[in-house]
C-alpha cells in the first residue's frame, strides 16, 4: 500500500480518523453509564463526546478511508507520523492487482464448488415417505377417542393402534437412516393391507371408524412406496482439486 501526502479534496488522515472514533466510543460508553445511573448531565456529556468524535473522524476522511488491503504496521506508522493519503470517493473502485487476483480466485472456487449441483439428480423421496408414515401413525393415535365405547369399537381401536405403531417405527427407521429399507417398507405395506382388511371386512359400530382406517391404509401405501425411492447424493469435486484449480487462477 502506498502512503503519501495528498493535496486532493478527499484526504484521509488516519490520526484524526482513529482519534475521532476513540472519542466517539468513549462518548457512547458515557451514555451507557448515564442510563445506568439515570443522570441527564452525564448523558449530555456523553452526547457531546459522541458528536465531537464523529465530527473529528468525519473531518479526517473516515467516509473515504477504503483500501485494498489493511496493513496494521503501516496504519500505526501513519498515525504516529501524521501522514495523509488519498481517499476513495463514493462510486469509485479500488484498482489493486492483488484484490483482482483474489476476486478471480474466489469466483473460480465458487464455480468449481457449485458446478456439480447443476447436474445433480433430484433428491430421493424416502424422507418424505417416512414423514407420511409418521403423520399417518400420529393420525391414528389422535383418533382413538373417536372409536365407539363398545366392545367392537375398542377392539377395532386396539388393532389399528398396533398397526400404527409398526408403521411409525418404520417411518422413524427410514427417517434416521436414509438408505434402502426394503424389509421395513414391506412391513409398512402389510400394515396398509391390515388396515384395509380391517376397514372393509371387520364389523364396525360407526362408519367413521372405517373411513379413518381406509385413510390410514392409503397413507401407509403412499409413504411405503415413497420410502423406497432412495438416491445417494453425487460426490462433488474434492476440496484439494478445487484449491489446486483456484491457485492456478490466482497466478
Amino acid at each position: 500500500m502506498t502512503h503519501q501526502k495528498s493535496t486532493g479534496k478527499h484526504r484521509v488522515r488516519p490520526r484524526r480518523v482513529w482519534g475521532g472514533l476513540f472519542v466517539a466510543i468513549v462518548g457512547a460508553a458515557v451514555i451507557g453509564l448515564a442510563i445506568l445511573v439515570a443522570s441527564w448531565s452525564v448523558a449530555l456529556a456523553g452526547l457531546v463526546l459522541l458528536g465531537i468524535g464523529a465530527l473529528v473522524a468525519w473531518r479526517g476522511g473516515a467516509l473515504y478511508d477504503a483500501t485494498g488491503a489493511f496493513e496494521l504496521d503501516a496504519e500505526v506508522r501513519d498515525i504516529k507520523e501524521g501522514n495523509a493519503r488519498e481517499g476513495t470517493k463514493a462510486g469509485e473502485q479500488i484498482r489493486d492487482p492483488d484484490a483482482r487476483r483474489e476476486s478471480r480466485r474466489a469466483d473460480h472456487t465458487r464455480r468449481a464448488a457449485t458446478a456439480g449441483t447443476l447436474r445433480a439428480p433430484r433428491p430421493g423421496l424416502s424422507v418424505a415417505g417416512a414423514i407420511v408414515l409418521l403423520v399417518a401413525a400420529a393420525f391414528v393415535l389422535s383418533t382413538q377417542g373417536m372409536y365407539p365405547h363398545t366392545h367392537t369399537g375398542q377392539i377395532n381401536g386396539e388393532r389399528d393402534l398396533g398397526l400404527a405403531i409398526l408403521a411409525g417405527l418404520v417411518g422413524l427407521r427410514v427417517l434416521l437412516s436414509p438408505r434402502p429399507h426394503r424389509v421395513g417398507v414391506a412391513v409398512a405395506l402389510l400394515c396398509a393391507a391390515g388396515m384395509a382388511l380391517q376397514a372393509w371386512l371387520a364389523p364396525h359400530d360407526a362408519t367413521r371408524s372405517a373411513a379413518f382406517e381406509t385413510a390410514a391404509a392409503v397413507a401407509y401405501v403412499v409413504g411405503g412406496l415413497m420410502a423406497l425411492d432412495v438416491r445417494e447424493p453425487r460426490a462433488g469435486l474434492p476440496a484439494r482439486a478445487i484449491d489446486r484449480a483456484s491457485s492456478v487462477v490466482a497466478r
